[in-house]
């Protein structure tokens, strides 16, 4: 028969032509926008019908991750704070504590339990690193 590879079919269950020299890749369902492993499987038949076998082909469409994170062993999810869930340990035999948690407050001389805002000031959080004056209050939250 020669050169047959214009019969070769991709992505062609139930004998559905997808001949892939015309339409590519179209019946195999990849969707590059969802990230996902996708199988393509590609058969070719001769003059005389004989096949030769089906030939498999894995695609990872892979998560484009956030700038700083990395992408998981599972090639599929993207870390979260740098930490992939799949890593992280089975917490599900761990018992709740009998114990109940603490929490204090930071505080400074100025900056008690009570706090004295003047009107129409802003009174937020402290951004990360400053720490509240009594010129520039901010409120630099709890330690548990």
């Amino acid at each position: 028969d020669g050169d047959i590879s214009a019969r070769i079919l991709a992505c062609s269950p139930d004998g559905v032509a997808n001949r892939f020299a015309v339409v590519g890749l179209a019946g195999c369902g990849i969707n590059s926008n969802v990230p996902g492993t996708y199988n393509i499987t590609f058969e070719v038949h001769n003059s005389a019908g004989l096949s030769s076998g089906v030939v498999q082909r894995s695609v990872t469409v892979q998560t484009r991750c956030s700038l700083g994170e990395l992408l998981c062993n599972n090639q599929v999810d993207c870390s979260v704070n740098g930490v992939c869930v799949e890593d992280l340990a089975d917490t599900s035999a761990l018992q709740p504590s009998a114990t109940p948690p603490t929490i204090f407050l930071r505080s400074f001389e100025f900056l008690q339990p009570f706090v004295d805002v003047p009107r129409f000031s802003v009174y937020a959080a402290c951004a990360k690193g400053v720490v509240p004056k009594k010129d520039a209050m901010c409120e630099p939250g709890r330690v548990a």
